[in-house]
């Protein structure tokens, strides 16, 4: 049996407040931020920019998670990088909403 619902994603997205920077392709610094939502497939982040987005619609992100069980310390983290696609933009006060779709994993 399945349910009807609104909901359109093809993956869950869970709410999640991770530090994450993102560079242009020359490696600037576009904007820091914090995740709103991620998934597997993209992530939702909150950014006052500080740069004008490239206009080629691609960026480099940089997520600090928790590391292994002992994500409550913070002095455990990991960094992981990623090449995304600008998929979405959205004014949310005086900030900018982005979807970002995860292309590749960078490390």
């Amino acid at each position: 049996m399945s349910t009807l619902t609104a909901e359109r994603r093809r993956n869950l997205r869970l709410p999640a407040a991770h530090v994450v920077t993102i560079f242009d392709n020359r490696g600037n610094v576009i904007a820091r931020a914090r995740t709103v939502n991620i998934s597997e497939a993209g992530v939702f982040v909150l950014v006052n920019l500080q740069r004008a987005l490239p206009p080629s619609g691609q960026v480099r992100l940089e997520i600090v998670l928790p590391a292994g069980c002992d994500a409550w310390r913070r002095d455990r983290t990991r960094t992981v990088m990623y090449l995304c696609r600008i998929v979405r933009t959205q004014s949310v006060g005086q900030m900018k909403g982005l979807g970002l779709e995860f292309m590749k994993k960078l490390g």
